[in-house]
């Protein structure tokens, strides 16, 4: 992670239905109820009406691909495919031999299992967003971004 980046809180970006593409979110302009995303080396606003925002992971895969709310991942240990959410998940802990509810990133296997992402960059392969390609929903993967 870069300097400039180690104080950011939340890294956004944003699904735009129109062009049917993620970019970067540089600014959320609450008032004006608009998203200034990166587009194309330039500046492009949007109504929050034709976007939905996603929150980064702040890590990345093994190949450096970007990890972000509603990406798809296989696993590169038991090659089943994942899908990256934020919000609240059950998890097993060993220390304390009881579920615990969470609230953070998982990963949902295509059984609907919940597990904590861990060290993602040493397991994970960006396959896709669920979100751009709608392939991804043909699949066994449950739940909506």
């Amino acid at each position: 992670m870069s300097e400039e980046n180690k104080d950011i809180r939340f890294i956004f970006h944003a699904f735009v239905h129109d062009t049917n593409k993620i970019y970067p979110v540089i600014n959320i302009n609450y008032q004006q109820q608009i998203v200034s995303c990166i587009y194309e080396n330039n500046v492009k606003d949007y109504p929050f009406s034709n976007v939905d925002l996603l929150l980064s992971t702040r890590c990345n895969d093994n190949n450096e691909k970007e990890i972000i709310e509603g990406t798809v991942v296989r696993s590169l240990y038991s090659n089943t495919k994942m899908l990256i959410c934020f919000g609240e998940y059950t998890a097993y802990c060993p220390v304390d031999e009881q579920w615990m509810t969470n609230i953070g990133f998982y990963a949902l296997d295509e059984n609907g299992n919940e597990m904590p992402l861990g060290p993602i960059n040493d397991w994970a392969e960006v396959l896709g967003h669920s979100l751009v390609d709608k392939s991804f929903h043909q699949t066994n993967i449950p739940g909506e971004i």
